[in-house]
């Protein structure tokens, strides 16, 4: 029986290292979203990279997750515009909202927009307390 969960709780895993590797990346449809990753698992976030304006990262749990070198800005050549390209890497269990706004590179203070997430690390299912 001990066998039994055991190769159970491994084909869980593995399942779900799939399924996280498999997606691709978080973009603006997913604005607003609770995502589930495992401890330790990189993800890739793209956001529409208007002219003149970049996103920043405004909050971040870096306990939980942490930025992985800097953004970059590609081409993705499916629509054919420039996107931002940030990584992150969840590095302990926890949760950590993730919060990006679109300002003008000219120094203005107005957020032209703004992107979040609610990102939870090395849980299976969300723990309510009751």
């Amino acid at each position: 029986m001990n066998c039994l969960r055991t190769i159970s709780l491994f084909l869980f895993s593995f399942m779900m290292l799939f399924l996280t590797s498999c997606s691709g990346p978080l973009t603006m449809d997913n604005n607003g979203q609770m995502i589930e990753y495992p401890v330790d698992t990189e993800f890739l976030l793209e956001l529409p990279a208007p002219e003149g304006a970049q996103w920043q990262v405004a909050d971040i749990n870096s306990s939980v997750v942490k930025a992985i070198g800097e953004p970059k800005i590609t081409i993705d050549e499916a629509k054919g515009e420039a996107v931002y390209e940030f990584t992150f890497k969840t590095v302990a269990p926890g949760d950590s909202p993730l919060k990006l706004f679109c300002k003008l590179k000219d120094g203005n203070s107005s957020v032209l927009d703004s992107y979040e997430l609610q990102i939870i690390s090395g849980t299976i299912g969300r723990i309510e307390a009751e």
